[in-house]
């Protein structure tokens, strides 16, 4: 792998300056990995929000090495650009493309997607976690069980009785985890359902009438999770990460909604450290793999030291 760099210009009305934009990490190393540059690793800076970059790669690193080998197995990441691909409106180059094409709006959504799942069958998953911007504001999607029928006991795994109204289950839906609580998401929420019903009909009865099986708000419920906020205007993204780690490292037992209990679930500190964890393990995946890159790092403030938050005169 080689050092790439981007020259960027800068205008700033009176003078353009020049930048070089360096390759730091491609992580995984190899086809389909993750490039991160030095313009990436600014956003980690206190009070700045981290890009889409930093949000896949931490997922990333989240499935890779800290999730267990049958977590893995049972779960699917999309990358950050997925709901931004199939909720965009298109272009009117895509439209005149689809002009012919005999599909409800909702099935030429999904076509635009569809290869994101070419050796992926979602309904033998057990959670579907999506990033989400909209807004400039990053929230979490977990679609859960997709491929239950309904509800079932969390452990034997059987369809609910009367008699097991009291204990643990899990059940489809789609949980939303959103650090500034009072966004409504209906339509992220519509929008999942429409994609989950075109995807059944592709990949597990593509035979079967459109029709035959369609998610709703009656077999794929939502529920926007309550949770610890954040108290500022820019780390929505720390939150996000934060979330997906504490679903897989401290997992929900009881799928019955509400989801009770998350509201300390984590410290609120912890999503404010993770500027410097993140920033920590790139330099150690540098080290590990080009160390002569961590010179092209550029010095950028944090708002912990060692895990401990700095006084804002401190910065």
């Amino acid at each position: 792998m080689t050092d790439k760099i981007v020259d960027l210009t800068v205008n700033d009305g009176a003078s353009c300056s020049r930048r070089s934009v360096h390759q730091i990490l491609i992580y995984p190393e190899g086809q389909g990995g993750i490039s991160i540059n030095t313009e990436d690793y600014k956003t980690l800076a206190a009070k700045e929000f981290v890009n889409d970059v930093i949000i896949d790669f931490f997922l990333n690193y989240l499935r890779l090495t800290i999730l267990s080998e049958e977590q893995r197995e049972k779960t699917h990441f999309f990358s950050s650009f997925f709901y931004e691909r199939l909720s965009a409106v298109p272009s009117r180059d895509q439209r005149q493309a689809e002009k012919n094409l005999k599909m409800t709006v909702t099935q030429k959504r999904h076509n635009r997607v569809k290869r994101w799942t070419k050796n992926v069958n979602l309904f033998e998953k057990d959670f579907v976690v999506i990033p989400i911007n909209k807004r400039n504001h990053w929230f979490l999607a977990i679609i859960c069980f997709p491929g239950l029928d309904g509800p079932r006991t969390y452990s034997e795994g059987v369809p609910m009785r009367r008699l097991d109204r009291h204990q643990p289950i899990k059940q489809p839906c789609i949980l939303i985890f959103d650090s500034m609580f009072e966004h409504a998401e209906n339509h992220v929420v519509a929008t999942l359902r429409d994609y989950l019903t075109c995807e059944y009909q592709a990949k597990v009865f593509p035979m079967a009438n459109p029709s035959s099986h369609v998610f709703n708000e009656r077999n794929m419920p939502s529920h926007s999770v309550k949770l610890p906020q954040q108290e500022n205007c820019f780390d929505c993204g720390l939150f996000l990460l934060q979330y997906a780690q504490e679903f897989f490292c401290d997992p929900i037992r009881d799928f019955r909604l509400p989801i009770r209990q998350l509201e300390n679930w984590f410290w609120p500190v912890l999503p404010t450290r993770k500027r410097e964890e993140i920033a920590k393990l790139l330099i150690q995946l540098i080290k590990e793999s080009h160390p002569e890159r961590l010179d092209l790092l550029p010095h950028i403030p944090f708002p912990t030291c060692d895990g401990r938050v700095i006084n804002e005169g401190e910065l």
